[in-house]
């Protein structure tokens, strides 16, 4: 006599929600053409930076006075 398949999974196969699913290994390295090159990393010096601060600045006291 045939029997019915179980109504649930095994235990081993229902996965709470919000748990992370492992991978058995690590994912596949990029190759060396998608990845990114160090030599087109911009460059910010502490004088653009500087720059950069002092001109927020300015809009915003322009911005609050305005």
């Amino acid at each position: 006599m045939p029997t019915a398949p179980p109504l649930h999974p095994p235990v081993t196969m229902q996965r709470p929600y919000g748990t992370p699913l492992l991978q058995p290994f690590p994912p596949p390295t990029p190759p060396p053409s998608l990845t990114p090159a160090s030599n087109y990393a911009p460059v910010i010096t502490r004088e653009k930076s500087d720059q950069f601060i002092d001109m927020v600045y300015r809009e915003m006291v322009n911005a609050h006075y305005s």
